[in-house]
């Protein structure tokens, strides 16, 4: 059950005082989802206590990683979360609303942090937007009007993202889909295209039509146009049907490459002054993105239907002076690659799945993904970095023991080829999820 914040006698005093000023369609809620699972991958180090995921289900060097790994993970199906959301009844169909929403390792009872994971030497940890801020899943505020839409401002989920959730067959479970797992495949692109620091969201409904726009502001001195971005979304619903379609594009985002290391001629990064490489230190890269996505729902019976196709492309940054950042995430920067790319690089991801509900309370479902990586010409060295595919097969059952309670397993599987040849790997766990 959900529950108000005044049953909580620290924030009692701040409630009762808005509440006084507000009719019973406003109010404050506490709301979340803990969900942790045991699961053995295939190839994988030791896992980290403050990944998001805990460990990488995704390709990995086998060599390096010979051993598979057994433990307990963060969020099987969803990340591990909590959060505060409000609403104001302004009158006239006008609402102010906020939310607040944080992410949790369940397991260690620590915040998310892809970052520190990384900078300490967490092989098994990945690039991430979740990467110990307060409020790393979302912070906004904003209006919402029944007439004119809703506009947010803050930190907010990218459209690619919301899409995500509603078109993956998996619903974006972390450990069992590349597009719940990857911040980049279900996000569009770098660590900044997920979740969106420092922008407005505006969404409008019209009849079966919903159509949305986002733009971040960069806030570099002297470069207007360095670090911003912007998203266009629309989607059409017309009973059990669902398109979406969605663009983007993203000016000097940042990707968390590993732990700090020294520049070379060879490796491309720049040096930050001051800052010594290694732990506690990290390398990024910047470069521009675009993305293009189009995905469907349908809905037949007991059956779900879920298909898409995302287009990324990557070209070295627009503004790469303003991009030398000396910190991320509050952790010190060793060294910034501004030429990654000779030529642009493209990335394609497909899938399709279904769900087949058996009965109420027990489900199937079953998807495929395949990722093709075009080769592309290094801008360090000059050389070709060859072409590659990555092809994930997934399995997975899921039974609801209430509408807040649900037990499930499930399986990934994923085969590579070409440069990223001799990098498969696998998973097989099962977990519980609890909301509130």
């Amino acid at each position: 059950m959900r529950k108000s914040l005044i049953k909580f006698a620290p924030l009692a005093l701040a409630v009762c005082t808005s509440a006084a000023f507000a009719d019973d369609s406003s109010g404050v809620t506490l709301y979340g989802i803990l969900d942790t699972a045991v699961a053995n991958i295939q190839h994988n180090a030791n896992f980290d206590s403050y990944f998001p995921v805990t460990g990488n289900p995704t390709p990995v060097n086998n060599t390096a990683a010979p051993h598979s790994v057994t433990g307990m993970v963060n969020g099987g199906l969803s990340q591990s979360r909590w959060g505060i959301k409000g609403q104001e009844n302004l009158g006239s169909g006008l609402k102010a609303i906020f939310k607040l929403e944080s992410a949790v390792n369940v397991p260690t009872g620590t915040l998310s942090n892809a970052a520190i994971g990384v900078a300490n030497g967490g092989t098994a940890s990945q690039d991430s937007a979740i990467s110990g801020q307060l409020f790393s899943r979302g912070a906004f505020v904003g209006l919402s009007s029944d007439t004119w839409g809703t506009v947010t401002a803050g930190r907010n989920t990218s459209f690619f993202l919301d899409n995500m959730a509603i078109t993956d067959p998996l619903g974006e479970a972390q450990d069992f889909s590349p597009l719940g797992y990857s911040g980049s495949y279900g996000g569009g692109g770098n660590t900044d295209d997920s979740r969106v620091d420092n922008s407005i969201k505006y969404e409008y409904s019209l009849g079966r039509f919903t159509l949305g726009g986002l733009y971040k502001f960069g806030g570099v001195a002297g470069y207007t146009a360095a670090q911003n971005a912007f998203q266009l979304d629309g989607t059409y619903v017309d009973g059990p049907l669902a398109v979406q379609l969605g663009y983007e594009e993203f000016h000097d985002a940042l990707h968390v490459d590993g732990q700090g290391t020294l520049g070379t001629a060879t490796n491309g990064y720049l040096a930050t002054p001051g800052v010594t490489p290694g732990v506690g230190t990290l390398n990024v890269t910047a470069s521009n993105t675009k993305a293009f996505l189009l995905a469907a729902r349908y809905d037949w019976r007991q059956t779900t239907v879920n298909a898409g196709y995302e287009r990324q492309e990557f070209t070295d940054p627009s503004n790469p002076a303003a991009d030398h950042v000396t910190s991320i995430f509050g952790i010190p920067v060793a060294g910034v690659k501004t030429a990654q790319y000779g030529s642009q690089f493209n990335l394609n991801v497909l899938w399709i799945g279904a769900t087949q509900h058996i009965t109420r309370a027990f489900s199937l479902t079953a998807a495929t993904y395949h990722v093709g990586k075009d080769s592309y010409t290094s801008g360090i060295t000059g050389s070709t970095i060859g072409a590659a595919a990555e092809n994930y097969y997934t399995l997975l059952a899921d039974y609801r023991l209430s509408r807040q309670s649900d037990l499930y397993a499930g399986l990934m599987k994923v085969n590579t080829s070409g440069s990223e040849a001799n990098m498969g790997n696998r998973i097989i766990g099962a977990g519980f999820r609890h909301a509130f």
